[in-house]
């Protein structure tokens, strides 16, 4: 590769081919003579099962490369390609394939983190956002939380993702403050088996708690997130979880796990940081592609082992 520069060949314009050319050092190539292809048939929030396989199907015969990104909710399992690389915003850890990789929600996060929150009497937790039909267990969770009389509680509850406003300035408003003045956030999945709001608590550097719903989380061969998040399987286990950690930091310790949120966002979760780590594995992959080993082997069986060693 020319200077260890990746080539690729941009099939059209995608979120991919943004956050590539904005972060990565690349040269642009013909498909011919291209690392890798990046595909640009899933456009962002794509959610039919039958139009995403099929559109992955396209690539099954090609001998090269393809990078796809699946910024949607579906969780549905895939017949991928072995030359295929799938990163997707959401799926289940049980059904995930190789060649699949969970990619992080790395838009719409804030640029500067909140100064950290001192220790209260009681740990606050926030939520503004859709309870409808007790999505992803969020207002049973909430419920639970209010019954914990060792919690303090900071709850909007709308009807409707944005509650139907999504430009509304005020709800926009409404949302970031309770991120803001919460220690905790309850960031539990969505429509989709994650939440964009995991991401952005991080970069605010607040905590996030959650039901562990079978979620694959970002590079979580190099990071332990229970040292990060508190999560539980079910809503009363997570309320009293957050109590018993609470009641065993000191001040120092609650403002420092709040810095370390905003830590791990920097490192790994910024389009810049995210993109690095992206480009060396696709550089390795490309040093150490072979096709059969692919099959028997997965996708970066090694690859966290010699980057992060």
């Amino acid at each position: 590769m020319e200077e260890n520069k990746l080539k690729f060949f941009f099939e059209g314009g995608s979120i991919a081919k943004e956050t590539i050319s904005e972060n990565f050092n690349y040269v642009e190539s013909s498909i011919e003579n291209c690392d890798i292809i990046v595909s640009s048939k899933l456009e962002v929030g794509l959610y039919d099962t039958k139009e995403i396989q099929k559109r992955i199907n396209s690539y099954k015969n090609l001998n090269k490369l393809v990078l796809i990104f699946l910024v949607s909710d579906n969780t549905k399992t895939f017949n991928i390609p072995i030359n295929v690389i799938l990163y997707r915003t959401s799926l289940y850890k049980s059904k995930k394939n190789n060649n699949e990789v969970l990619l992080p929600y790395i838009w719409e996060c804030y640029d500067k983190p909140e100064a950290p929150l001192s220790k209260t009497p009681k740990p606050k937790v926030g939520f503004c956002g859709n309870v409808e039909k007790n999505i992803g267990k969020r207002l049973s969770t909430i419920k639970a939380m209010d019954q914990n009389k060792g919690i303090e509680t900071d709850f909007i509850l709308r009807k409707g993702f944005w509650a139907g406003k999504p430009n509304d300035e005020q709800l926009k408003n409404d949302y970031i403050q309770n991120l803001i003045n919460s220690h905790f956030t309850i960031c539990n999945r969505g429509r989709g088996n994650f939440a964009i709001r995991f991401y952005q608590a991080l970069s605010l550097g607040r905590i996030p708690v959650l039901i562990d719903s079978d979620m694959v989380f970002p590079f979580e061969d190099v990071i332990n997130w229970d040292d990060v998040i508190i999560r539980a399987k079910n809503e009363t286990a997570l309320a009293e979880k957050i109590v018993l950690w609470w009641e065993n930091k000191s001040d120092s310790d609650v403002i420092n796990a709040q810095l370390k949120c905003r830590e791990i966002y920097d490192q790994y979760l910024t389009a810049p940081a995210f993109s690095k780590i992206l480009e060396k594995e696709l550089v390795y992959k490309i040093n150490n592609f072979d096709v059969n080993q692919q099959a028997k082997d997965g996708f970066f069986q090694t690859f966290w082992n010699k980057i992060f060693k």
